[in-house]
Formats: structure tokens, sequence, C-alpha cells
């Protein structure tokens, strides 16, 4: 119990960027994720046996990585010659990509998510509690010590800025509710149930309009797997398929053109509303632009590591807060590609599952990245390799246990 334990403390630790050291992305979750690996690699050198990777996720996870620093080091020569290489934001990437990389790959060959409900568990019931100590404290101050609760009227906790803590109740509702569905004990249940309805409070105070589309755009697709589901159960029975794929398709094409028509509205008052208070949507209309900008200037591997898009223009140090295009910058289309490669193949092991819940926590996640720069951030991950950890464990065949082998003693897996 002791590893998922530490992982879950510095997952959640990990949110509290407004404890880093200074500018650098070091702080108390990184430094215990850091204790977590070291912890993690020496495991296997402490077993007897040849080490066994099982994970489904390694060899997608593994050829991703592969690329990407072949991709952020060929566009870092590119932007080093070009002068575009700022050595501060490029060092803070290449130090919490290098993390990132190394934290994933130690995941995924360490113990290939052996007990993903266990770990998934421990990790919701953290968030649970870390949420609601935050509301705690929220209701009777603005600043502990250092640190500011509070970003105007919405809740930042011990992060820097409200979109760090989102990544905190993004995916949780949902693997909540997955997980209490089979809980085998009440007490289980009513502890989920507790962390669920913390975190969407949390959530809620965190006033983030990227936390409402995601959870949003999560519950849409979980309610169609589950429509699915529902319709073809039976696959015998061929009236039932039909309906499912002619009637649910044109009523979910029909509501989706009554939402984007009343979207657009709401879209274009908001709009209007920002351009003449110069509010944030501007502001992310104008990086997201620029960040294209910048692609477009080196569409192939981009210009490595760091932020390349502006206000004014392309290249002046700013990110543009969406995964894609900050990706697209550093690595280039072929990166892009390669990442939204990825992605497709560990949502297709989620999908595989049928699990609705487990699909509304991937789109989730896919949809707040596309408002946040996640890649660098260990609990982005985690959240991706644990949800397909878990769909796996729906479809993958049951091994058994035969009689001990004569050789060792030890059952063997058949």
């Amino acid at each position: 119990m002791t590893a998922p334990f530490l992982l879950a403390l510095a997952l959640v630790a990990g949110t509290a960027t407004q404890l880093r050291v200074g500018e650098s992305p070091i702080g108390p979750g990184e430094l215990l994720l850091l204790g977590w690996i070291c912890y993690a690699a020496l495991r296997p050198t402490l077993q007897t046996g040849p080490l066994t990777i099982r994970a489904p996720q390694f060899r997608p996870v593994a050829i991703f990585w592969l690329f990407a620093w072949v991709l952020l080091v060929a566009g870092g020569i590119l932007g080093y010659r070009a002068g575009l290489l700022t050595t501060a934001k490029a060092g803070h990437d290449i130090l919490a990509l290098g993390f990132v990389t190394l934290f994933c790959l130690i995941v995924v060959i360490q113990n290939g998510m052996r007990a993903p409900e266990k770990m998934a568990r421990v990790l919701v019931v953290m968030a649970g509690l870390a949420a609601f100590v935050l509301l705690c404290l929220a209701t009777v101050t603005q600043n502990v010590g250092p640190v500011s609760l509070w970003f105007g009227d919405r809740l930042t906790g011990w992060s820097e800025n409200p979109n760090q803590l989102a990544q905190l109740v993004i995916p949780t509702p949902f693997i909540a509710i997955f997980l209490a569905v089979r809980a085998p004990t009440t007490g289980q249940q009513l502890v989920l149930f507790t962390s669920l309805v913390t975190i969407i409070i949390l959530g809620i105070m965190i006033g983030s309009d990227g936390v409402v589309v995601a959870w949003l755009a999560g519950l849409a697709a979980g309610g169609f797997v589950a429509l699915k589901n529902m319709f073809l159960r039976n696959r015998a029975d061929i009236a039932t398929t039909m309906l499912f794929r002619t009637l649910v398709p044109t009523l979910v094409l029909g509501g989706l053109v009554v939402l984007a028509g009343a979207f657009s509205g709401e879209a274009g008052r908001l709009f209007n509303a920002t351009i003449q208070q110069g509010g944030q949507g501007v502001v992310r209309l104008v990086l997201w632009f620029n960040g294209i900008a910048a692609i477009s200037q080196s569409p192939i591997i981009g210009f490595g590591p760091g932020a390349h898009s502006g206000f004014l223009g392309p290249f002046e140090g700013k990110e543009t807060h969406n995964s894609i295009i900050d990706w697209g910058t550093s690595t280039g289309l072929v990166g892009i590609i390669v990442l939204v490669v990825l992605l497709l193949t560990l949502f297709n092991k989620v999908w595989r599952s049928k699990s609705p819940a487990l699909t509304a926590g991937f789109v989730a996640l896919m949809t707040f990245m596309q408002l946040h720069y996640a890649l660098r951030q260990p609990l982005f991950w985690f959240w991706i390799l644990l949800i397909t950890g878990l769909g796996f464990g729906l479809t993958a065949p049951q091994r058994k246990l035969s009689a001990p082998s004569p050789e060792n003693g030890q059952p063997q897996e058949t």
C-alpha cells in the first residue's frame, strides 16, 4: 500500500505550484514524485527472475516519447540557429518534459498497472481529501502564509492559476462513479461518493469554463456509450441494431445542430463582451492564432522546447494554453500527428471497454487539454494511463493460476 499512497500523494501535491522553488518546475509534489520514481525504479532490481512488461500502454507510450525527443532536439537546433530559443523557457520545458518522460516510462514498465482499481481508489480519495481541505481553508481565509487561495472570485487553492488545480478534478468524478459501481462494500461506496461530491464542489468553485466544457463533453461521450450499450446489448436483434445506427445518430446530430446554434449565439455575445472589456477570451484567441503562425514558419519539426507564441505576433515567449498548438510550435505537424496517434491508440483501448464512465473521463481530459498546456504535467499523463489501464482490465482475458511449478514452487500464469 505504501507505493500507491506515495504516488497518489505526490500527484495531488504536484498541483501545489505556489509552493515551487522560485521559477523552477520543482516543488513538494515533484520531490515526492522523484522519490516514488526512485523507489519504483529500484524495485525490479530487488526481485528475482526476469522483468516482464505487460502494460498495454508500453509500446505506444515508448514510441511516442522516442519520436517526441527526436523532434524536440531537431526543432531545438533549428530554433537555436534562428535565435528563437530562449534559455529560461527552453530549460524549463526540457526539465519538465524530461521528468514527465521518465515518469511515464516508469509507470508503464514498473508494474504495468497490475492493480489499476486499487491505485484509482487511493488517488480519488486523496484528491477528495485535498479538495475538502482546500475548501475548508478557502471559506475562512484568503491566504495561508505565502499561498493565495483566491484569484478574484475563482478558487486557485495552492496552485498558481485555476487551470492547474482543475487537473485534479477533470476526470475524477467519472472515475469515482466507475469505482463506486464496482466497489464491493457499502463503506467503499460511501467514501467514493463523498470524494465525488467534494471534488465536484471544488470544480465549481474553481470557476473555470474549461472545467464545465470538459465535464459536459465527458457527459455527452459517456451518455453516447451508455445508449450504445443499451441498444446493442443483444446483437442478434437486427431491428435494435438498425434503430441505433439510424435513429440515435439522427437524434445526436439534431441535438448538436440545436446546441451549435445556441452556442454560436452565446459565443458571439461573450466574444463581443470580451472585446469591449479586454477579457481573457480575446487574449486566448490571439495567442492561438500567433501560435499557429509560429507553426507555419517551421511546419515539419517546429522550433524545439519553449514558448513560441505572443500577443503581437509569434516568438514573444508566450504559451497558447492549447496543448495541440503549443506542442506543434515545439515539434511541428509531425509531433502533432504522433501525439494524436498516441491518444487515439489509447482511446481505442478505453472505447473497447464499453464503459461510459471511463470514456467520459478520457474525453473530458482531451477536451480540457485544448484549453491548457497539459503535456508537461505528470498528473495529466497519469490520468490517461490510469483510465487506459482500467479500460484494458475490463477487456483483457483473465489469467488463471495453474498448479505450482516443480522448479520453483510458484503458481504459473496460464
